[in-house]
């Protein structure tokens, strides 16, 4: 039996919430205003690339009310979770902080499989 595939940092991605609204009224949703922060550990590769150990990534929503712009924000992060690696599949969300539907989230599409492991 093979396990899921592993993930790299390329695997990784943020997913923005379309919602336009959020706890603070009407607006859209961004990935920010920092990058997708990814850990990864070159001790084990997949097609050459480090894999992937956990994931964060900031989201901020920009409402627009009575004409001043207001930001909220979320932070998500998503981790191995007892596993040692980010694996296909593996998904975090904001959904009890955003308050929206859909969340905003971070998610793993990962087809590669572990090739090479040193310590």
């Amino acid at each position: 039996m093979s396990g899921k595939p592993v993930a790299t940092k390329a695997d990784v991605t943020p997913a923005v919430s379309s919602a336009a609204t959020g706890t603070t009224g009407s607006g859209k949703w961004s990935a920010g205003p920092t990058p997708l922060d990814v850990t990864t550990d070159a001790r084990a590769t997949v097609g050459g690339a480090p894999v992937a150990l956990s994931a964060k990534q900031a989201f901020a929503f920009a409402p627009v009310t009575d004409g001043k712009s207001l930001v909220n924000s979320t932070n998500v992060s998503l981790e191995a979770g007892g596993k040692s690696v980010l694996l296909d599949g593996d998904v975090k969300d904001d959904a009890s902080d955003s308050g929206s539907t859909p969340p905003n989230k971070i998610q793993v599409a990962a087809s590669g499989k572990l090739v090479s492991a040193r310590s």
